[in-house]
Order: C-alpha cells, then sequence, then structure tokens
C-alpha cells in the first residue's frame, strides 16, 4: 500500500497534515494494536469525546431532545473499562463522571439517529466488538457514535436515493476511517462497497469489513495496471480496497454514490480539486460529503472553506446545511441532473 502511493502523482501523495498524522496513526496502531483501535487511531477520525455540557454536541442534541423529550438516553450505562486514549496520550474518559457524560451523549445520539430510520436500522445493528469499542450499552445490546453517526449519515443519503436501492447500487469512499459507513451500507442494502484511503487506514477498514463480513467477497488491495485486470473480480465482490491514485482506472459513472466524510479538507487545495472532479465524472447518482465548514490546514499553510468543494453544472444541490449535531461541519449532497 505504502510502495504504491510512494510511486504515484503528487496529486495522490499524503498532504504534510496527513503525514504527520499518519506517524501518530502508525505509532498508536504498532503500540496499542489493531485490537484495540477503536480507543485509539480512531479519535482522530470522526469521533469525539464530549466529556462536559459545554461541548457543541451535546448542546446541539439536548435541544433537540427538550422538544421531543424521551427516556431512552437514559437508558445507556457504560462499562468499567472506559478508557479513551487520544493522539497526545491522554486518557478522555479518564474519571466515572467524564465516562457518564459520554455514555449519555452516546445515548442521546442513538436516540436522535432512530428519530428518522426507514429501515429500522437502531433496532437491527449492533456496534461489533472488534476493535475493542468504548463498551456503551443501550439495555443490553452495544451502541457507538460511530454505529449512530453512520446510520445517520445512511438514512440522509437513503432519503434521496428514490427507488434506486431496487438495483445493487456501486457505492464508493474517499477516506472511509475504519470502514464504519461501509459497514451500515453492507448491513442495509445489496450493494457493492469500494473504498479508497491511504494506509494504515486502508489496512484496517479491509481487516476489519472482512472480518465483519466473513461470508462476504473481499477484494483485497493490490497493484494492477490497467481496469480490465480487475473488471471480473471486481464484478464479483461485494467489498473492495483502493489506494486513491487508483481511482485513475475507473471507468465514467461507474459509482452510483460517492461519499467523503472529514476527509477532504485535509488535503491540498490541488488535491481537492482534483477529487471532485473525479467524483464529478465517475458518479451517476449522488455525491455526498461532509467537512469543517472552515479549517486552517496549519502543516501545508492553506486555509479550507465551503467554495473548495465544486462540482460541474451536471449536479444539482439537495442538500447544504450545517450538521444538525456536529455544527461546525457541513453537510452538501448532490444530485445528478436527469
Amino acid at each position: 500500500m505504502v510502495s504504491e502511493i510512494n510511486n504515484s502523482s503528487e496529486i495522490y501523495r499524503p498532504s504534510n497534515f496527513w503525514k504527520n498524522l499518519n506517524q501518530i496513526n502508525s505509532s498508536q496502531l504498532y503500540k496499542d494494536g489493531y485490537e484495540n483501535f477503536k480507543r485509539t487511531l480512531n479519535q482522530n477520525y470522526f469521533n469525539w469525546a464530549p466529556t462536559t455540557f459545554e461541548d457543541n454536541q451535546l448542546k446541539n442534541l439536548l435541544e433537540i431532545w427538550n422538544a421531543n423529550r424521551a427516556v431512552d438516553p437514559f437508558m445507556t450505562s457504560i462499562d468499567e473499562d472506559h478508557e479513551m486514549w487520544n493522539m497526545f496520550g491522554q486518557n478522555l474518559l479518564e474519571n466515572k463522571e467524564k465516562a457518564a457524560i459520554y455514555s449519555f451523549f452516546v445515548g442521546l445520539l442513538w436516540w436522535y439517529a432512530s428519530l428518522d430510520d426507514p429501515l429500522g436500522l437502531t433496532n437491527k445493528l449492533r456496534e461489533p466488538v472488534i476493535g475493542n469499542p468504548i463498551p456503551v450499552n443501550f439495555g443490553k445490546n452495544l451502541i457507538s457514535q460511530d454505529l449512530a453517526n453512520s446510520i445517520i449519515e445512511f438514512n440522509t443519503i437513503f432519503y434521496h436515493l428514490n427507488g434506486f436501492e431496487k438495483k445493487q447500487l456501486v457505492v464508493a469512499e474517499i477516506g472511509a476511517g475504519y470502514g464504519r459507513l461501509g459497514y451500515v451500507f453492507e448491513s442495509a442494502l445489496d450493494c457493492k462497497y469500494v473504498i479508497f484511503d491511504i494506509p494504515p487506514a486502508l489496512y484496517i477498514s479491509e481487516r476489519y469489513l472482512k472480518e465483519s463480513f466473513p461470508n462476504k467477497k473481499i477484494f483485497h488491495f493490490r497493484s494492477f495496471k490497467n481496469f480490465n485486470e480487475i473488471r471480473e473480480e471486481l464484478l464479483q465482490s461485494d467489498i473492495a480496497f483502493f489506494t486513491p491514485n487508483q481511482i485513475e482506472f475507473f471507468p465514467k459513472d461507474y459509482f452510483d454514490i460517492s461519499i467523503s466524510i472529514s476527509a477532504l479538507h485535509e488535503m491540498r487545495s490541488d488535491q481537492i480539486k482534483n477529487f471532485m472532479a473525479k467524483l464529478d465524472m465517475l458518479t451517476s447518482k449522488i455525491i455526498y460529503l461532509k467537512n469543517w465548514t472552515s479549517w486552517r490546514n496549519e502543516d501545508d499553510q492553506i486555509s479550507i472553506d465551503q467554495g473548495e468543494f465544486l462540482l460541474s453544472s451536471s449536479w444539482q444541490s439537495a442538500l447544504d446545511r450545517l450538521d444538525r449535531i456536529q455544527n461546525l461541519f457541513t453537510e452538501k449532497l448532490f444530485l445528478k441532473r436527469v
């Protein structure tokens, strides 16, 4: 994986931000192992540790809850083994009070996810124990903020499918973390899920989704020279893994849906422009993005805002809003014009 990226065009090599973050991620993975990744390097993805009631996400959830009061968020509990380590070696849930607030936050988020859940995923899905997740329980069921966020994101996209889900969808995600959203898509729909990412995330997502779905056909990452080499094998697979540069090999409109969450804003402007052009060309129905509304990348000395995420006139905006819970992020969903 590393050599594939190192030998690719500069446009696909990690930004300085990601070079530095990947050193931290790799160190955490080496120190604490794949077996504990949900307690360590997962905190560097779209994952949060609200431990005070001043947290913006908790405030937003409580405001929504206050208008729709229910007992569900109070039905969560957290086991005593609740260590969660950030990149600075700090245990974010270092005492019972912080752990209790975190558990309440996850309960609120899970309840919020259940409010608009047409397929009943909050009743059907449970957090996989792979990766040693924070032990937050809703009754007797293991839940997580990752699973709740993924169900919310899935349902936002599902709302705009308009019957497309009746066929096997081909879904691409750029920067999938450990594959949390892929887990929900593969659990909920008949789809092929294709991930483009850099290691160690690509290694983790490949291993995680393979272990989560032992009966599904996996297209493992490998180098290749043209799309015809892999066409038939990819056609027969359920989940597939590629480095970012390999997106160059895919034909026009290959993906029905393309997704990128908390990834594009951490690239350079030229890289964002390149990936937006690729999504524009390779996607036939829906593009869904969620990124910081504005963000200063000190490692690359650039500032990113929503003006970076541009598509051609082939697309129309169906959603452009601050995320209702993490309101420092903006959600965008685009539909291909017919």
